[in-house]
């Protein structure tokens, strides 16, 4: 895939991947962006705790990220869930960086709150970085004259959830645009689809709904709506790659759910499938790695 691209992406740390993360590196010609520098495991998914194949997939995709991430020139932060950036000893390592996060005082919840405060002042990240952006949008020119775009503040799901926003990433070069959604679910709510679609994206790079979560945390109808967007959004007619993960790779059923292969060939994948393996969907198959210890 990557032959008609102007830029390198690689997959770092994804649900397909064996963790709760959506963390990537694009690099353009030297320049790299690390987008979302984090990874975690579900606390307990059927009553149970992670098991130690997931923690050690955790622990082999978080070296990775320190390693992608001690020589990125640049991180963007979408929000401030424990999967999406590193902190405590880990925070040294954006010493020298440019730091494009999501604004941590405004359309924000009380626990991303705390999170991005004790993140800055505790961690001193303030003073460690070289450059801290408010990304909530904003729109910048990279050194190597790339485009950085990104969204007002959207919902991490369902309207008026409790979860908060994220912050969309929109990235020119050399005329192809790459866009990364963060957890919109789908998305869930029309004015974040109407920005993705007027992004126009070449590369998309989306997080699926919760599936696993409909009915109980999450309304039927907002998860149904969430891959009906989806479907939209792979059927415009410019897009080039689509590559789904996150929340709907906690359903070993996520196949079904994504949106069919296009007559030109355009196929939706994983992070995984993109990066050249299988999906590796260990907390969904939590209840079974479990099982098989027992026996």
């Amino acid at each position: 895939m990557e032959d008609i691209l102007p830029f390198k992406i690689e997959f770092l740390a994804c649900d397909s991947m064996g963790v709760r993360a959506f963390s990537f590196t694009v690099d353009m010609d030297g320049y790299v962006i690390h987008v979302d520098p984090g990874a975690s495991l579900a606390p307990r998914r059927y009553g149970l705790p992670p098991h130690i194949l997931e923690i050690e997939e955790l622990e082999k995709r978080l070296e990775l990220i320190r390693d992608k991430l001690s020589g990125a020139n640049s991180v963007f932060i979408s929000h401030y869930h424990f999967d999406h950036y590193l902190r405590g000893e880990d925070a040294v390592l954006y010493k020298n960086k440019i730091l494009y996060v999501k604004d941590p005082r405004k359309n924000i919840n009380f626990s991303q709150r705390k999170r991005s405060y004790a993140l800055f002042k505790y961690d001193n990240v303030k003073d460690l970085a070289a450059e801290i952006n408010i990304a909530d949008s904003s729109q910048y020119i990279l050194p190597n004259g790339a485009k950085l775009e990104f969204s007002p503040p959207v919902w991490h799901g369902e309207k008026g959830t409790k979860l908060g926003y994220v912050i969309m990433m929109k990235l020119e070069y050399e005329g192809y645009r790459l866009v990364y959604t963060s957890d919109v679910q789908g998305p869930m709510v029309e004015e974040t689809l109407d920005i993705i679609t007027k992004w126009k994206p070449h590369t998309l790079i989306v997080g699926g709904p919760p599936v696993y979560l409909a009915g109980y945390k999450t309304k039927t109808e907002s998860v149904k709506k969430g891959l009906e967007n989806l479907a939209l959004l792979a059927s415009q007619p410019q897009l080039k790659e689509m590559i789904i993960d996150h929340h709907l790779l906690r359903s070993i059923e996520y196949r079904e759910m994504m949106p069919p292969e296009r007559r030109d060939g355009l196929r939706p994948v994983t992070c995984a499938e993109y990066s050249g393996v299988q999906p590796n969907l260990l907390e969904a198959r939590r209840r079974e790695l479990w099982e098989k210890e027992s026996q």
